[in-house]
């Protein structure tokens, strides 16, 4: 699990099977693909979706990281209760046609974040996406 809050880390440890960092997703990223290290899957549980205007280029989909992540994930995951961004990153993936991307509503059987522990306990729909890579998907159905 990696977050550039200390706080959220510590608030966060307690599951012995995963490794805690605190760290920036931008450096780490690129790092993993410099060292040619490609998780299995990789999760973005309740990214910060920036929801002015303005700030499209903070979205990771509109970062100048957003190659490198897609570079690195075979199996991405998104969570969040703002559908827009769903929808936004989802179409963004589209245009790379690397993956095959699906989307839906979604109710958690066991909430794995506060934020979506918070968001779900307060009525927000939550909604999701998989991106899975082309060879992975064709290999897979």
């Amino acid at each position: 699990a990696i977050d550039k809050s200390a706080e959220r880390i510590r608030k966060a440890r307690g599951n012995s099977n995963i490794l805690y960092l605190q760290a920036d997703c931008i450096d780490f990223w690129r790092l993993l693909l410099k060292n040619s290290f490609f998780p299995d899957k990789h999760y973005l549980f309740f990214p910060n979706p920036w929801p002015k205007k303005k700030h499209l280029g903070r979205r990771w989909y509109g970062h100048p990281v957003f190659s490198t992540l897609m570079q690195i994930s075979g199996h991405l995951h998104c969570r969040s209760n703002w559908p827009l961004y769903i929808e936004e990153f989802k179409e963004a993936i589209r245009t790379l046609k690397t993956h095959h991307v699906s989307q839906s509503r979604y109710r958690p059987k066991n909430c794995i974040t506060g934020f979506e522990k918070k968001y779900y306990a307060s009525g927000h729909e939550l909604f999701y996406f998989t991106a899975l890579k082309k060879k992975l998907y064709e290999a897979s159905s």
